[in-house]
């Protein structure tokens, strides 16, 4: 399928929300927070990885989501890209709760407030960023180091 942003998944958002006395505009501005500004003719296929990211973010936000449930969004982008991306999620953080599986640390440590720590499926650690990326337990969960290796 063939879309462009100025047709498609983000206006569809906010008709399927069916809240938004204005949806083009609705829409033009939610393009504006997100970072597509100016790409609402570009193929929603041939956007770059970044913008393809997002593009998903503005489709939730159209849909008027509360709950935002990110799936290791950043994974394949660039150091910059993580970063931008990250800011961009920050500004999310006011009007969403957000659950995000994510594998790069310093992202979650950026935007979290809490976090936790699965293995095999089992809460093993919550706390602070500082605490949980500090601890231990999760460095030989996470990166192999056990209790008696060298820091």
């Amino acid at each position: 399928m063939r879309e462009r942003l100025d047709e498609g998944p983000i206006l569809q958002s906010h008709h399927l929300a069916n809240l938004r006395s204005d949806p083009i505009r609705q829409d033009t501005e939610c393009q504006e927070d997100i970072g597509l500004a100016g790409k609402a003719h570009d193929l929603a296929g041939q956007l770059p990885l970044l913008d393809r990211k997002r593009l998903e973010l503005g489709k939730a936000l159209g849909s008027r989501a509360k709950l935002l449930l990110l799936d290791e969004i950043a994974a394949g982008l660039t150091e910059r890209e993580v970063e931008e991306l990250v800011a961009l999620i920050a500004t999310l953080k006011t009007g969403h709760a957000i659950i995000w599986i994510e594998h790069i640390p310093h992202a979650l440590r950026a935007v979290a407030d809490r976090i936790m720590v699965l293995h095999f499926g089992r809460n093993v650690l919550e706390g602070p960023p500082g605490d949980v990326m500090t601890s231990q337990l999760v460095r030989e969960i996470y990166m192999g180091f056990g209790a008696d290796d060298a820091a």
